[in-house]
């Protein structure tokens, strides 16, 4: 099992991010069937998973799937989620999809834990997450997947948990040095990067990054502003971050971001995922608190 002892980190300073020496270009491609933001998005089989969140204005939450395949170009209904959330943590392991954690309905704080098998189309429920949290981070590592930060309804927390497919078990880990929620995470040049989030004080650079096995967090570049329920994904050798009107490009052994050209819809609350040469942002909630189902679709240049 994976054991993360973590660092205390010393400020650092935030770097204004250098010209996109590659361009890039942004697209549209075929919007959702539902708006919904701070839904889950994942990659498996070859399409992209969108699952849960909310929608309407008073943030009705959602239990439905859609997955599309860009080769055929549009949106198909799946299996709803059993327990219907938002701002849970999804991450997908060995051919399933797991929905960790998030808002349920009545404004409950769930520990529900959801594995969906694409193959057969079939939901299993699986061990409870030991701290129920929404607005948290789930990110498959090494053959497991970690649970990190959120709120448990109240002020953020650090809590880090791992999930064990094997076992159907939990295991506690150290806490992040900078508790947030809002947060995302990604596996990056094979190493954990917690990038992002918010406190009541308002969004956070802040990126914090694990190497599974080495026992400890260490700063990792900060992002130029900080940035919530943002976007997170790996393109190529380069990990993008996207909120608002932000679109930020850290490569592969680089010490500081770059700008890169930011989605057409400026949004929060939305999710990204790259998926061969394509980076898509899909949905989220636009400045003046609508969803919006757009799904756009950037090529580095």
């Amino acid at each position: 099992m994976l054991a993360v002892l973590l660092l205390a980190l010393g400020g650092l300073p935030v770097c204004t991010p250098a010209p996109s020496p590659a361009v890039g270009s942004w697209s549209q491609s075929e919007r959702l069937a539902n708006p919904r933001d701070d839904f889950g998005l994942v990659v498996l089989s070859g399409k992209l998973w969108a699952l849960g969140g909310m929608s309407g204005s008073r943030g009705n939450v959602l239990g439905s799937v859609e997955s599309f395949e860009p080769s055929v170009g549009r949106w198909s209904p799946g299996p709803a989620m059993p327990t219907p959330r938002s701002s849970a943590g999804v991450a997908a392991l060995d051919g399933l999809i797991y929905v960790v954690g998030g808002l349920a309905e009545g404004g409950e704080v769930s520990a529900a834990v959801e594995a969906f098998d694409a193959r057969s189309g079939l939901w299993t429920r699986r061990a409870p997450l030991p701290t129920p949290r929404m607005q948290l981070a789930a990110v498959p590592v090494d053959g497991t997947i970690w649970a990190i930060g959120g709120n448990t309804g109240g002020p953020a927390i650090g809590a880090v948990e791992v999930y064990d497919p094997t076992t159907d078990r939990w295991s506690a880990s150290e806490s992040l040095p900078t508790p947030r929620y809002g947060l995302a995470a990604a596996v990056f040049e094979d190493k954990v990067f917690v990038v992002g989030g918010q406190t009541p004080r308002g969004p956070l650079p802040t990126v914090e990054v694990a190497t599974p096995g080495r026992a400890r967090w260490e700063p990792g570049p900060p992002l130029p502003e900080g940035l919530s329920r943002l976007g997170l994904a790996v393109l190529g050798r380069n990990l993008h971050a996207l909120e608002g009107s932000s679109h930020f490009r850290l490569g592969s052994g680089a010490r500081a971001w770059d700008a890169a050209p930011p989605s057409p819809t400026p949004r929060h609350g939305l999710s990204a995922a790259a998926l061969g040469d394509r980076l898509f942002a899909v949905g989220g909630c636009s400045a003046d608190w609508i969803d919006v189902p757009v799904n756009e679709v950037y090529r580095a240049g």
